[in-house]
């Protein structure tokens, strides 16, 4: 698949062997801490609102620790 890519869609192996793994370096820590939290709240008859408020601080906290630094990543890699 690999050498498929490098000779159909990109210039160069490099490109394709980071594409090819790019879902094993992906880090989707937002939601594992963020939103399967409010999912298991809710299954448990609490109310959205109810959920929502008591994990305000942890959202802040993800905000800050992981949106914040990968929204930074993509613009230093891609540009605003």
């Amino acid at each position: 698949i690999i050498s498929y890519y490098a000779e159909q869609i990109f210039f160069e192996e490099q490109d394709a062997r980071v594409y090819a793994n790019m879902l094993q370096n992906t880090e989707y820590g937002f939601f594992q801490d963020g939103a399967r939290t409010v999912f298991d709240q809710i299954i448990k008859d609490r109310s959205v609102t109810e959920v929502l408020d008591s994990l305000e601080e942890t959202y802040e906290e993800l905000l800050e620790n992981v949106f914040k630094p990968h929204y930074e990543g993509r613009i230093a890699v891609y540009g605003e």
